[in-house]
């Protein structure tokens, strides 16, 4: 039967106007702590969901959580390595809202932050290897940290295809490129080969960034291009509407993007009629 190529052509577009990796952001930032990581996310479109695993990491929020549009989980950040349950925990509420739709009414999810989340689940590694709060083995044929990696991608991939705006923040890491005679590199922390395969889940790699200004104040900004020393990318720059530095805004960043930075409606704050 002969194709129908306008049909065709038509129906791959349709795909492609409505995935969510093209309607929204997917963006990893990374920062040192005071850098602007958790004052950003006031910035996303709202409702806000955020998972935290970094211990305090929302309380720079606490009136945004009180106003009702920034809906914070952070059962996750008291984490006992001799007694873990942060992953599993999450894990089981994530699995939930996912299935019942709950991410749908949201217009950002983040996952604050990586870096703690990967311990959380070398945490359950350990756990189910019987070796509470022990050393993570590195060898050939018992290596943890590829378990680790294993059970985190997967995870990864499916935050990535939430149908809303996704950030992921991290703390940087400092590592050698030998290919460029031992520079130092930065980049977000991450364990082992997920340096290389997390950032090809994703569209935009910021480094949240502080300056000195003349009247002795610190102006807040996001590196979203290579500079030699910080591994940043921006896809959305492609046509010249990111600048290499930007303010901490998302709504703006989208905006400039041709995203959609548009609030979605929060009728749980309306109250009972």
């Amino acid at each position: 039967m002969p194709i129908d190529i306008k049909k065709e052509v038509a129906d791959i577009k349709a795909m492609y106007d409505t995935s969510a990796t093209t309607k929204y952001l997917r963006a990893i930032i990374f920062g040192d702590i005071g850098s602007g990581k958790t004052y950003l996310q006031r910035t996303c479109p709202r409702p806000i969901h955020v998972d935290s695993f970094d211990p305090g990491g929302v309380k720079t929020n606490r009136r945004m959580v009180e106003e009702g549009w920034l809906i914070a989980d952070t059962r996750y950040e008291d984490e006992d390595p001799k007694a873990p349950k942060a992953l599993d925990l999450w894990a089981k509420e994530y699995i939930r809202r996912r299935d019942a739709g709950y991410y749908e009414y949201m217009s950002t999810y983040i996952l604050d932050g990586i870096t703690m989340f990967g311990r959380a689940a070398m945490n359950a590694v350990l756990k189910k290897k019987g070796r509470l709060d022990g050393i993570p083995k590195t060898g050939k044929e018992d290596n943890d940290y590829i378990i680790q990696m294993g059970l985190m991608e997967p995870i990864l991939r499916d935050i990535f295809n939430l149908p809303c705006h996704v950030i992921i923040t991290a703390h940087p890491d400092i590592s050698t490129d030998e290919d460029s005679g031992g520079k130092k590199i930065i980049g977000p922390q991450v364990t082992g080969q997920l340096r290389t395969r997390l950032p090809l889940m994703c569209d935009e790699i910021y480094c949240a960034q502080t300056m000195p200004t003349k009247e002795g104040d610190l102006k807040y900004r996001l590196l979203t291009k290579q500079d030699g020393i910080f591994r940043c990318r921006s896809r959305l720059a492609s046509e010249g509407r990111i600048g290499m530095y930007e303010d901490q805004d998302i709504k703006a960043i989208l905006r400039k993007a041709g995203l959609s930075d548009a609030d979605k409606p929060m009728d749980w704050m309306k109250g009972d009629k």
